[in-house]
């Protein structure tokens, strides 16, 4: 039996994430400041889905009640993510 290798996946840079919030922001309306922008860099959820959950939550908006805007968001956020997957 041959061993499993595992990867941890890298997360984002605080540049990533800094770069991720402008995006939603100016393309999205998607806008962070003070504390929920600093959560979100300083300490992000650990994959796409969870960060696309936390900025629909941290505006007030069921992730599951816009299924389209989420799509949008979840996708510039994967992007972000998954290109750190190794």
């Amino acid at each position: 039996m041959s061993p499993t290798r595992t990867f941890m996946a890298e997360m984002p840079t605080t540049d990533d994430l800094e770069t991720l919030l402008g995006v939603l922001c100016s393309e999205l309306g998607f806008c962070f400041h003070g504390e929920t922008y600093d959560r979100l860099v300083d300490t992000p959820p650990a994959n796409a889905d969870a960060f696309a959950d936390a900025v629909f939550l941290a505006q007030g908006l069921d992730p599951t009640g816009h299924a389209r805007l989420y799509s949008q968001v979840h996708f510039r956020v994967a992007q972000v993510f998954d290109s750190r997957d190794y």
